[in-house]
């Protein structure tokens, strides 16, 4: 009961804060909807919040293991290079951040976004421990393990990424519970005790694993150890934005949204149309089903988790009617059997997503 009261008192601090920023801004855009410029301020600063929501809910998904990480080839110096504006800004100017990259490293085997999250998720513990400021180094390191040399990991080469800092460091009885789910040494409505946990599951997710290092007075060190992988086309470095020029192709489709939810068929709609895509909507996927035919569109995006029949079960009986269709499945959920046993024919992209997300994954599965 103890844990369940860290972890609900640290979400519900965490998320009326980001809703009290969603929420604060756009009630000014509704207050003064005709001030261009401070409504463009407010709709950024509303969309952080919404980003800062967006990575608590992937860190709790992931945690529980109820999210699916996208394992690919991860370049992790370019990663860190692109983010290292946004872990000077979260540490703030009282700590001296020193990045410390070995060159011409191995892609790494993981997921960029998770990654990022957890690398900033240290960042900002590292911070907490130096509320007088200090130091924080984050280092990259190519090494070669050799069989049981470190437990659970076979032989073969690695990256070592370090996040190291000269903060209190932790007694050995904080250390030795320190990446157990919940536990955290904060005030309750100050954090939820999953940041080391949630970077361990990544870490391990990952074919790799974590080790922390302590001592009381002499700062404390997080090392991520991941496996190299072979480099392929597909290397993932940092978000990629696309421009408008990129979906020129798409205009004219037609794509049928199939979801329960209104607002997110009107969401859905007014965004493609920007794109000239023509949508067809149907509020369930028992509609979609019985309408004639249901595979006219040119792309099926669907929603997962609906009354009646899943979007599994309707990608299923349209993948029986025309195994070439291209269908999108839009989950916020992503385990489960259902899904898994489909996953190879249908491309699944995760709620909440941006419109550039769902246009790069209606261009993927239309040229598979």
């Amino acid at each position: 009961m103890d844990a369940i009261g860290q972890l609900t008192g640290g979400i519900a601090h965490d998320f009326n804060n980001l809703l009290q920023a969603v929420g604060g801004n756009l009630e000014l855009i509704r207050s003064q909807p005709a001030n261009g410029e401070r409504v463009a301020r407010w709709a950024e600063r509303a969309s952080e919040g919404l980003a800062r929501g967006i990575k608590l809910t992937s860190q709790l998904l992931t945690f529980s293991r109820t999210q699916r990480l996208e394992l690919r080839p991860v370049e992790l110096n370019g990663l860190i290079a692109g983010m290292q504006e946004l872990i000077a800004s979260s540490v703030g100017a009282k700590v001296a951040l020193q990045i410390e990259l070995q060159p011409d490293l191995c892609p790494v085997t993981g997921d960029a976004t998770q990654l990022e999250l957890a690398i900033l998720n240290m960042a900002i513990n590292a911070r907490d421990a130096m509320p007088s400021g200090g130091k924080l180094t984050i280092a990259t390191r190519a090494i070669t393990l050799t069989q049981d040399e470190i437990t659970g990991l076979p032989s073969g080469d690695y990256v070592e990424l370090s996040v190291a800092d000269t903060g209190s460091g932790m007694p050995p009885e904080v250390l030795a519970r320190a990446m157990d789910p919940f536990f955290t040494t904060k005030q309750i409505g100050s954090g939820t005790g999953l940041g080391l946990s949630m970077a361990f599951g990544v870490a391990t997710q990952s074919g790799g694993t974590l080790q922390l290092r302590s001592k009381v007075g002499e700062g404390t060190r997080v090392i991520f150890i991941l496996p190299c992988t072979l480099a392929g086309e597909d290397i993932s470095s940092s978000d990629q934005a696309a421009g408008s020029s990129l979906y020129d192709e798409l205009a004219g489709l037609h794509v049928a949204v199939v979801d329960d939810d209104e607002r997110i068929r009107d969401f859905l709609t007014e965004s493609l149309g920007q794109y000239g895509i023509e949508c067809t909507v149907f509020d369930s996927g028992d509609r979609f089903v019985a309408s004639t035919p249901p595979t006219k569109a040119d792309v099926v995006v669907l929603d997962y988790a609906m009354p009646g029949l899943s979007g599994a079960e309707v990608a299923r009986h349209l993948k029986q009617a025309d195994p070439d269709l291209p269908v999108i499945i839009m989950t916020g959920y992503a385990d489960s059997a259902a899904l898994d046993a489909i996953l190879g024919e249908v491309h699944v992209i995760r709620k909440p997503f941006r419109v550039d997300d769902l246009l790069a994954a209606i261009m993927h599965v239309r040229k598979e």
